[in-house]
């Protein structure tokens, strides 16, 4: 199947049978990343015996390079392995992490458990997204809903994770909880595998026979990439346990980055040109709103676990579970939006991008407002469980104003050529977003060496600041993007 083929029937509603393949591979993917994320902070704090500011800065580094080693497996996908072969690698790195977090063996495993991860999702993360790009026309009218619907599959995957790992890991033991992630990795790995009758031509590498010949001990170019990969698994292990360093090296990385897109923008023609700094602007705004959603597996799942009432029925909710209600509203919104964005494409109404950010801040910043209220109403020190449900639910609904259209723009204005390395750009912002909503729960939060079982008032203190802190940067750079919307017009009008 070529783009010329799929071009042919852009104007058919029906989505492409590579959606389906990639929404339950995603699925599974995410399932095991959320299934791991439910467990994170909790182990450390309760298991490692972590303080809460050693294990933000834990969080937000692993996070960061999470989010930051997809610019790598996106060059690498471009350039050499081609989307299909890069997902298969990260699959496996990914599975072998949570294994490696399934053994008990104190910090050691966890440390490197976490690497492998970082490893994996770089070269899943951006090339999973990217390839699905590639089976829409440009102008294709079913990009938003279809990424929407993407979204939807990343959600449900990340809804049930935490019920089954996070239940599996707070009631039986931290490790079971792990290797069932690792199982609903394999489960993603095996989806994909079983869809390649429907790719088609697509996602294959650029020039497979280089990638064949060997080139370094008789070992050709794609086991010289995996075999590269497995030497940098100790270095993110030291970046990872020297955290503290971390904003040194994302701003010394994000030169870097700035530097190779400037200069691949220089070389491109004027419209790829313009395109390709509207896309680096907007991510901006990503990180903007990263920095603000990140909130959830660190403060507010400390939150939920400090100072939230979860006693129900005669029973205490496992905190854990609070991960889940992100991804039950946003299955149960998916439809929605995605019908609305169809909707008002079929009749050229449909808002730009920019100003689908905008509201999405505005919701977002409401949504923490929510949680500000709760604190003020709370009841010796705990507040009722009512008040995250809501606030959730406000920040999921500006979620789906920003995720899934921010892939979706990637795809439209990404010249072709680089699309895997733009998408990997685009999640690289998502690494500032990490190490800023860290970053923004230390400061914020309650001083260090509070225990907040021992001191309910300061723990729910410290989380009020937090918020307020959140709540009010989401309306500035709704703001801001406000402010910028002239400069954008021109480009997302002519590829709306």
């Amino acid at each position: 199947m070529s783009i010329s083929e799929l071009s042919s029937n852009h104007a058919i509603e029906k989505q492409p049978k590579a959606l389906y393949v990639l929404f339950f591979a995603e699925l599974w993917e995410r399932f095991s990343f959320y299934g791991m994320r439910a467990l994170l902070v909790l182990y450390m704090t309760k298991e490692l015996v972590f303080s809460e500011h050693n294990s933000y800065g834990i969080l937000g580094a692993y996070g960061a390079l999470v989010y930051g080693s997809n610019i790598l497996g996106g060059y690498l996908a471009d350039n050499f392995l081609g989307n299909r072969q890069a997902i298969v690698i990260g699959s496996f790195f990914i599975i072998l992490g949570h294994i490696i977090l399934a053994l008990p063996l104190g910090e050691h495993s966890f440390f490197y458990g976490l690497a492998f991860l970082v490893v994996g999702t770089g070269f899943f993360k951006p090339n999973v997204s990217s390839f699905l790009g590639q089976f829409y026309h440009k102008d294709d009218p079913r990009r938003d809903s279809g990424f929407t619907i993407f979204y939807m599959g990343i959600n449900v995957g990340a809804l049930f994770a935490p019920l089954v790992c996070g239940t599996v890991g707070e009631l039986y033991g931290w490790h079971y909880g792990f290797g069932l992630a690792a199982i609903g990795m394999f489960a993603g790995a095996i989806v994909f595998y079983g869809g390649y009758k429907h790719f088609g031509s697509i996602g294959l590498p650029p020039f497979p026979k280089e990638l064949k010949r060997p080139i370094l001990f008789g070992l050709s170019l794609s086991k010289v990439i995996v075999l590269g990969s497995l030497l940098f698994v100790p270095l993110v292990v030291f970046m990872i346990q020297n955290h503290h360093n971390m904003g040194s090296f994302l701003t010394i990385a994000g030169l870097i980055v700035f530097v190779i897109i400037s200069t691949v923008a220089f070389k491109s023609s004027v419209e790829e040109r313009k395109c390709i700094f509207t896309l680096l602007l907007m991510f901006v705004f990503v990180a903007c709103f990263f920095s603000i959603f990140e909130q959830l597996g660190g403060s507010l799942l400390l939150f939920t676990e400090h100072n939230i009432n979860r006693e129900f029925l005669g029973m205490t909710i496992p905190a854990s579970w609070s991960q889940s209600l992100n991804p039950v509203f946003i299955v149960l919104f998916s439809p929605l939006v995605a019908s609305v964005w169809s909707k008002l494409g079929q009749h050229n109404l449909e808002p730009m991008t920019p100003f689908k950010f905008l509201f999405g801040f505005l919701i977002s910043g409401f949504g923490f407002y929510l949680f500000i209220l709760g604190i003020q109403s709370h009841i010796d020190g705990f507040v009722n469980i009512l008040w995250l449900v809501a606030g959730t639910a406000c920040f999921t609904l500006g979620e789906l104003f920003i995720s899934p259209v921010g892939l979706s723009m990637v795809t439209k204005l990404a010249p072709a050529r680089i699309g895997s390395l733009m998408m990997g750009t685009y999640f690289f912002s998502h690494a500032f977003s990490h190490f800023l909503a860290q970053k923004i729960a230390q400061v914020f939060g309650a001083p260090e060496g509070v225990d907040a079982k021992l001191d309910i008032m300061a723990s729910l203190a410290g989380f009020e600041s937090i918020f307020t802190f959140v709540s009010q940067f989401a309306f500035v750079s709704a703001g801001a993007v406000l402010i910028v919307v002239p400069l954008l017009y021109n480009v997302f009008k002519r590829h709306a």
